[in-house]
């Protein structure tokens, strides 16, 4: 078989939405399979799309040119299509050159505009796909239009994989369809790990907050809110931020102007033994998710997890046991649940333990393998290796 993956993700190098499709497209051409990956065009190469290529997966470069005209050919192109475009996109050379049997999208969002272009396009060629949605926003602006263009794309994929529940009921309830070829699938998590030792708490209470700085998704703006507030100034607290992304300098100056000196930054860190060995407990205050592959991690570390009731969040956090579920992304709702807490800490090492017996139990072994699997069946019209629902014990 013939298989084209487009990942949508144009705006960073690489992201954990990238590991799904990838290992999978790795697997495939081990099967046997002509394999190529749309990828957007960046110099230098990222390791991970160089070792792709090592690997024996095809390569398609996307672009975007600028398209450059004089004064008569601008205002000639302005009278005929009123707003010429500006841009010229390579995106469907890859369906041409490869002539792919079948697509599979990998998407950051339900609404993605490339993915509902070129689908449409696939349709009218008559080229079986399938679409992973790694994200499900909600609340988003949807006229019917778009609704109707969305369904349509929707319903034309073969599956249509999510990695959460939450995002299937949000899909249904917000573009008003069944979407009965929607499935489940894990992203491959790191999961034998070796837990590091418990940090002495008796001094101060270390959490990790780890995820791109961007608060409109990842909430720190939330957390560092919290924070200000006087009784959480007193306390032997704090929250150390990993990761990168274009809101430092916005958060930096947040917590300069609030004169805090309970969060830090750390940067990208990508020793996870590291992070979780300093470290008692985990926060997410994301305001949407998928399932949060650092949420995951920090559970295989044996790290109590608090977190939004975002995405797979509530699949994996039982409240009071293994965590803390916030019920929704606000500073007043952080902070009541961040005190129910911090009055229980005297369990966090306990309820640690919990939450790795818990995401031992809830992740299927070998989630790449049984992706590609699942693109197979798909393809072949056999049936579905997944289905809606988790398990307490979903490891088989």
């Amino acid at each position: 078989m013939k298989i084209l993956f487009i990942t949508t993700n144009d705006e960073v190098p690489w992201g954990g939405s990238e590991e799904l499709w990838s290992a999978s497209a790795v697997l495939l051409v081990g099967r046997g399979h002509r394999v190529t990956a749309s990828v957007w065009g960046r110099d230098p190469e990222p390791v991970p799309i160089a070792n792709l290529r090592a690997k024996g997966v095809r390569l398609h470069k996307r672009h975007r040119q600028p398209i450059l005209r004089n004064r008569f050919s601008q205002a000639w192109s302005t009278l005929l299509e009123g707003a010429p475009q500006a841009f010229r996109s390579n995106e469907l050379e890859g369906v041409e050159l490869e002539d792919p049997e079948f697509v599979v999208f990998s998407v950051g969002y339900q609404l993605c505009p490339k993915f509902v272009r070129i689908s449409r396009e696939l349709r009218r060629r008559n080229v079986q796909y399938g679409v992973v949605v790694q994200l499900v926003r909600e609340g988003l602006p949807i006229s019917d239009d778009l609704c109707e263009e969305v369904r349509a794309a929707y319903n034309g994929a073969k599956r249509a994989w999510f990695v959460s529940e939450q995002n299937v009921a949000i899909m249904r309830r917000e573009l008003a369809d069944q979407f009965t070829n929607a499935e489940l699938a894990d992203n491959p998590v790191e999961l034998e790990v070796d837990t590091p030792a418990y940090p002495d708490p008796r001094s101060t209470l270390s959490i990790a907050m780890v995820g791109s700085l961007t608060p409109y998704h990842k909430g720190q703006d939330l957390v560092i809110e919290v924070l200000s507030r006087p009784r959480w100034r007193e306390r032997p607290l704090r929250v150390d931020l990993y990761g990168e992304g274009s809101a430092h300098t916005t958060l930096q100056r947040r917590i300069d102007q609030l004169g805090l000196d309970k969060v830090a930054f750390k940067g990208f860190e990508p020793d996870k033994a590291v992070i979780w060995g300093g470290h008692q407990a985990a926060l997410f205050a994301s305001r949407m998710e998928g399932r949060s592959l650092a949420l995951q991690e920090a559970m295989a570390h044996a790290r109590m997890v608090i977190s939004t009731d975002v995405g797979g969040a509530r699949d994996l956090i039982d409240h009071g046991t293994n965590g803390f579920l916030v019920p929704y992304a606000s500073v007043e709702a952080l902070d009541k649940v961040l005190e129910e807490a911090w009055q229980d800490r005297a369990r966090w090492e306990a309820m640690g333990q919990a939450a790795r017996q818990r995401i031992l139990g809830a992740i299927g072994k070998d989630p790449a393998l049984r992706f590609a699997e699942a693109i197979e069946s798909a393809f072949s019209g056999t049936a579905q290796p997944f289905g809606l629902g988790y398990s307490k014990n979903r490891r088989t």
